[in-house]
């Protein structure tokens, strides 16, 4: 510790506030990265509106999909996905792990 000190003075509050900002974003990425690992499972959800969310330079399109059991998401999709969808539509999601993604496919048929 006396080494630490000598490095960092009296700045070792900043330095621990720091540290510990770094492990509250560190901790939910590698968790979702390790998501990223589990196996996909196909399921439909129900289109229940439309919107739009904060983007980088445009907004960007939102999607709120109430699933089978009941519970309501806000999606991020593109308007290629969402093309054939209206409100009361069916749309196809994939689960991997503890994330729900709208399927490439988005609201049209299977072929």
């Amino acid at each position: 510790m006396g080494g630490l000190r000598f490095w960092l003075g009296y700045a070792w509050w900043p330095a621990l506030i720091l540290a510990t900002l770094a492990a509250f974003f560190l901790a939910p990425t590698l968790y979702l990265m390790s998501q990223s690992g589990q196996p996909r499972e196909d399921m439909t959800g129900e289109v229940v509106r439309f919107g739009t969310g904060p983007g980088g330079w445009s907004p960007r399109t939102i999607v709120v999909v109430r699933l089978a059991d009941g519970r309501s998401r806000d999606l991020r999709a593109t308007m290629a996905q969402l093309s054939h969808c209206r409100p009361g539509s069916r749309i196809g999601l994939i689960r991997q792990g503890a994330m729900i993604f709208v399927a490439p496919r988005g609201c049209r048929a299977p072929r």
